[in-house]
């Protein structure tokens, strides 16, 4: 039977797309959720537009933002329409270099609003490159309705591989959102720390490190031993242990890891209980694999091994 449309609301005629487009649900509510977290004037659905979008402010209007999927294209589009003058906003374009998504400046639907337009592909990089420059737009520029929430941008969000696999729909992003922010903004903090650190013991290191696909925290060599370290600074050193073991593995052991570490090094930000310690080691027995375990001290001043 078919359905008449016009008998539909704006958020069942959304569902209905989305439901053709299943491709686009999770990395579209990635980016909406995010929005929204800066967004003070209430909640927003999607709606049939198209072919279907999610408006933050009135349509039409300067102080807007919007996120509109692509299918054909298979991309995402994210306009702004900042309250500034488009000076500012040329500046701001002309200055910002993303390597994986695309940003310019148009008219938009209107004609005479300068529009910032953000497209994003729908991969983890696209997408964890995406968040970043939202931030970065949203608190650079005036828009309606809308919080800045890091006036001093010293961090980027980064989408683990764990973290994309789980956005499963907006209640579900809105409910670790928070947790999920604040572990980013730990681990980056904890980051800088580290590598000052290893830098007072004449030790250099590189952030960030490229191996093929994989992209390691923190890569260093101490004498002659090339060690890789994962840091993590979740709830627990439990989490900690359990969320870097993976990715340690994944860069020792993968087909197409091209420098594995002599020492696989987990960083965690919280300090380890005794069971923690046991089961650190019992991991590393049963792994029969090079394993070693710092934490950050309690007075953020150091990092301890677990026999100190």
């Amino acid at each position: 039977m078919k359905i008449d449309e016009s008998k539909l609301s704006s958020s069942e005629l959304a569902s209905a797309w989305f439901r053709a487009n299943p491709l686009f649900v999770n990395p579209s509510n990635l980016l909406a959720i995010h929005i929204s977290t800066y967004y003070k004037a209430g909640a927003k659905k999607w709606r049939k537009d198209s072919p279907v979008k999610i408006v933050f402010g009135r349509n039409g209007e300067a102080g807007r933002i919007s996120v509109t999927p692509k299918p054909n294209q298979n991309e995402i589009k994210v306009r702004f329409v900042p309250l500034n003058k488009e000076d500012q906003i040329t500046s701001f374009i002309n200055a910002a270099k993303p390597q994986s998504v695309d940003i310019s400046i148009s008219k938009g639907q209107s004609k005479e609003l300068p529009t910032i337009e953000l497209v994003t592909a729908i991969s983890k990089k696209s997408l964890t490159e995406s968040l970043n420059v939202i931030d970065q737009i949203i608190n650079n520029f005036d828009f309606r309705d809308f919080d800045r929430k890091n006036p001093v941008f010293d961090t980027m969000y980064t989408i683990n591989e764990e973290a994309f696999q789980e956005v499963i729909n907006a209640s579900e992003i809105r409910r670790k959102y928070p947790e999920y922010s604040t572990m980013v903004l730990n681990e980056a903090r904890m980051e800088k720390h580290f590598q000052k650190w290893l830098q007072s013991k004449d030790i250099e290191s590189t952030v960030q490190d490229r191996d093929g696909l994989f992209r390691r925290d923190v890569t260093f060599t101490k004498g002659n031993t090339y060690i890789i370290a994962e840091l993590k600074y979740t709830s627990s050193t439990r989490q900690d242990i359990e969320a870097a073991i993976g990715q340690l593995l994944r860069y020792q052991l993968h087909p197409l890891a091209q420098k594995p570490g002599d020492e696989l090094l987990i960083v965690s930000g919280n300090i380890p209980e005794k069971e923690d310690i046991q089961w650190f080691k019992l991991i590393k027995e049963k792994l029969n694999l090079p394993l070693s375990f710092l934490y950050e001290s309690e007075s953020k001043d150091c990092f301890l091994g677990i026999e100190d």
